[in-house]
């Protein structure tokens, strides 16, 4: 049996999906589940983090980063650094 796609998780940085097999032995050991994370980073949401904490920890200007994780778009790692910078810029505006 052909699985369906899994979720799209695009422009979010939380949420991951996968298929996994039954543990063998339970009933129905020779189907295939989707599983759904919706609570914890996916890698963009990780990408983010490290920027956002790279900024605020070290006052480093993220936006002239050039790294970006494997497969991620140059536009979308553009766009986490631009992110990340804003929310440490806005934070240091409330205190």
């Amino acid at each position: 049996m052909k699985q369906p796609e899994q979720i799209d998780f695009f422009g979010d940085p939380v949420g991951n999906s996968s298929w996994r097999k039954e543990s063998k032995g339970a009933k129905d050991a020779d189907k295939a589940s989707l599983r759904v994370d919706t609570i914890h980073l996916n890698p963009s949401g990780e990408y983010l983090q490290a920027c956002t904490w790279l900024a605020a920890l070290f006052g480093t200007d993220v936006t002239t980063l050039t790294y970006k994780p494997e497969g991620m778009p140059d536009d979308k790692a553009q766009l986490m650094r631009a992110c990340a910078a804003d929310a440490v810029r806005c934070c240091k505006a409330v205190k």
